[in-house]
C-alpha cells in the first residue's frame, strides 16, 4: 500500500471515528456499561473484600473501565447502525471496508482510553473513595509505560468488541455473548485478586489465564503503575496484546466480507 493511500485510509477512518464520537458516546448502554458497572465492581471489591490491596483495586478498575468502555461502544454502534441500515451505506460509500472498521474500532478505543486515564487519575488521587488518603500507598507510576499500555489495551479491547458486533442485529444480540465473555474473563484473568489465589484450588486451570488478552493488559498495568518493572515481561505483555488485537480485527474484517457475499 502507497503512503498516499495509507493516508487517505487513515483520513477516512478518523472521519468515521469522530462521527461515532459524536453520536454514540452518550448512548445509556455506553454510560452504564463503560463507567457505572466499572465503579460498581469497584465497591464491591473495596468494600467486600478488604483483603484486595490497594494495587489490585487501582489497576483493576483502570483495567476493567478501558476494557469494558472500549468494548462496549463496538456493541452499541454496529448493531444501531445494522438496525437503521446505516452500516449497509457506510459500506457502499467510497471507503474501503478495513477504513471504515478500522474507524469503528478507533472510537471504542478512544472510549476506552478516556475512561481509563479518567479512573485512573480518581483513584491515584484519593485512594478510597470514601475516605481521603492521599496519593495510593505504594504507587509507582511510569508515565509513558503506563500510558502506552492503556492505549493498547483498549485498541485489543474495542477489536475484541468489533468481533462479536459485526454480525449483531441489535444491541443485546451483541451485549449478551460480549457481556458473558467478559465476566468471564474478568474472574479469570487476575482483574482484582492475584492469579495464584484464582488459581489456588485448581492450579491446574491456571494456564486459561494466558490465554485471555486481559491478563495481559492486568499485568502490564500493574507493572506500570506499583512496578517493579520487568522490561521483558512487560515487552511480552504488549506484544501479545498487539497480536491479539491484529488478529480480532481482521477476523472481524473477514467475517464482514463473508456475510456481503
Amino acid at each position: 500500500m502507497k503512503m498516499e493511500e495509507l493516508y487517505e485510509m487513515l483520513q477516512k477512518s478518523s472521519i468515521i471515528a469522530l462521527n461515532d464520537i459524536k453520536l454514540y458516546y452518550f448512548k445509556p448502554p455506553s454510560i452504564f456499561f463503560g463507567i457505572m458497572l466499572p465503579l460498581i465492581l469497584y465497591f464491591a471489591f473495596t468494600l467486600g473484600r478488604p483483603c484486595v490491596t490497594e494495587a489490585y483495586r487501582l489497576t483493576g478498575v483502570v483495567a476493567v473501565s478501558v476494557f469494558f468502555g472500549a468494548s462496549t461502544l463496538e456493541a452499541v454502534v454496529l448493531p444501531m447502525e445494522r438496525r437503521t441500515r446505516t452500516f449497509e451505506r457506510l459500506v457502499s460509500a467510497p471507503l474501503s471496508l478495513e477504513a471504515l472498521l478500522i474507524g469503528k474500532m478507533a472510537s471504542g478505543a478512544i472510549f476506552g482510553i478516556a475512561l481509563g486515564f479518567v479512573m485512573a487519575t480518581i483513584l491515584i488521587l484519593v485512594g478510597p473513595a470514601w475516605q481521603w488518603t492521599g496519593f495510593s500507598a505504594g504507587l509507582s507510576l511510569s508515565p509513558i509505560p503506563f500510558i502506552l499500555t492503556i492505549i493498547i489495551s483498549a485498541i485489543n479491547s474495542s477489536s475484541l468488541g468489533l468481533l462479536l458486533s459485526v454480525r449483531a442485529g441489535d444491541v443485546a444480540d451483541a451485549m449478551m455473548p460480549l457481556n458473558f465473555l467478559r465476566f468471564v474473563m474478568i474472574f479469570l484473568s487476575g482483574v482484582f485478586i492475584p492469579l495464584e489465589e484464582t488459581y489456588m484450588f485448581n492450579p491446574s486451570l491456571a494456564p486459561l489465564a494466558y490465554l485471555l488478552p486481559l491478563t495481559y493488559s492486568v499485568d502490564a498495568l500493574r507493572q506500570t503503575t506499583f512496578g517493579p518493572i520487568d522490561l521483558w515481561k512487560l515487552l511480552i505483555d504488549l506484544v501479545i496484546l498487539i497480536v491479539f488485537s491484529i488478529v480480532l480485527i481482521f477476523t472481524a474484517i473477514e467475517l464482514v466480507k463473508h456475510s456481503m457475499r
